[in-house]
């Protein structure tokens, strides 16, 4: 898999239809990151290949996104909790292997880890995520994205023991990463997408992410 790194990349959770009311951790986010289809159907329409699309989690609403994408004959890249798969409002194991055909299938950890947590628990939990993707995708990963875009120095040191090379974070820039992590991995930053979204890096939202990466690099 060949990551274009010049492109902006879009960070989607649920996409969200009448049919399709709950998906994924929307009820648990009170639909925070939710978008409706028609506006994601607009930025696409609008970007078309010029950006990445990716969409953590594994939501069930992810089929709708999918769908889209391959019409317009653009490839997703769809992150999965597999510690989910098949359970209610998420995607099952045949689902993600359709998806697999047309689209980018990679761990998004096991059980959605974002706090910090000894390392033994969250080596284990990284491996099993990798097990499961790579067993679905029949392909060696190298690339993973970060739940809740939690980094720490345990987190760089349990990643280069799984000969992950490729991190997809929750800021739009590496300025924090990039500093703290000089020449661990290349780093994707991504454009966090809510409701009424502006083509913009500044928001609360990314104002988080880099305040989380610099209070993490304690660990």
């Amino acid at each position: 898999m060949v990551i274009d790194l010049n492109k902006k990349v879009l960070m989607f959770h649920e996409v969200l239809d009448d049919v399709i009311v709950d998906s994924g951790f929307h009820d648990i986010s009170k639909g925070k990151y939710s978008i409706s289809i028609t506006e994601f159907k607009n930025i696409v329409d609008t970007f078309a290949d010029t950006v990445l699309y990716t969409f953590d989690d594994g939501g069930i609403s992810n089929l709708i996104a999918a769908e889209y994408l391959k019409f317009k004959g653009i490839k997703g890249y769809f992150f999965i909790c597999t510690g989910y798969i098949g359970h209610t409002s998420f995607l099952s194991q045949s689902q993600i292997e359709f998806l697999a055909v047309y689209h980018h299938i990679l761990p998004h950890g096991h059980m959605h880890i974002m706090d910090i947590v000894d390392e033994d628990t969250l080596f284990n939990d990284w491996k099993c995520s990798l097990d499961i993707i790579s067993n679905i995708t029949k392909t060696q990963i190298s690339a993973v994205c970060l739940p809740g875009g939690t980094f720490s120095r345990v987190h760089k040191n349990i990643l280069l023991k799984l000969n992950i090379n490729t991190v997809f974070h929750s800021a739009p820039s590496n300025i924090v990463l990039s500093l703290l992590y000089s020449n661990s991995f290349t780093f994707i930053p991504r454009l966090i997408i809510t409701k009424g979204w502006k083509d913009s890096v500044l928001s609360f939202q990314s104002f988080k992410s880099y305040i989380k990466q610099i209070l993490y690099y304690r660990y």
